[in-house]
């Protein structure tokens, strides 16, 4: 457990390519993210190939999926006392990989959907996250 720990924080601090066996990648990454929900009712599902493997950036998946999990955690599971799942599905479709996320959440407000591309846009102001 410390090894994945220590393999997901050097890829996040590297632009070094390598091979990765995405299923077990995508699991180490999701497991250095619990303690940030380990006291709700959220949880991570992966959906992906356990014989995938990927010659990429790890640090550049491991930065989106972690801002991802933040988002969800963040923006659409605050409050919620209910059980948020977090789905990440991959997919290899034609020599093409599809990585797709969801959650459950409370979902993007249709006045907000227009800005969500907008660089530095956030809800939240800069005194409370």
């Amino acid at each position: 457990l410390i090894q994945s720990f220590k393999q997901v924080a050097v890829d996040q601090t590297s632009d070094q390519k390598r091979v990765v066996q995405l299923h077990k990648y995508l699991h180490e990454i999701i497991t250095s993210l619990e303690p940030k929900w380990k006291t709700t009712n959220h949880r991570v599902e992966i959906d992906c190939d356990e014989s995938l493997l990927l010659e990429t950036y790890p640090g550049a998946i491991a930065q989106i999926m972690t801002n991802f999990v933040t988002n969800s955690l963040l923006h659409g599971f605050e409050g919620y006392t209910e059980e948020g799942v977090m789905r990440i599905a991959v997919r290899e479709e034609e020599g093409q990989l599809r990585i797709a996320y969801s959650d459950n959440g409370r979902g993007i407000p249709p006045e907000i959907l227009p800005r969500i591309f907008d660089p530095f846009f956030t809800t939240k102001q800069a005194n409370g996250g």
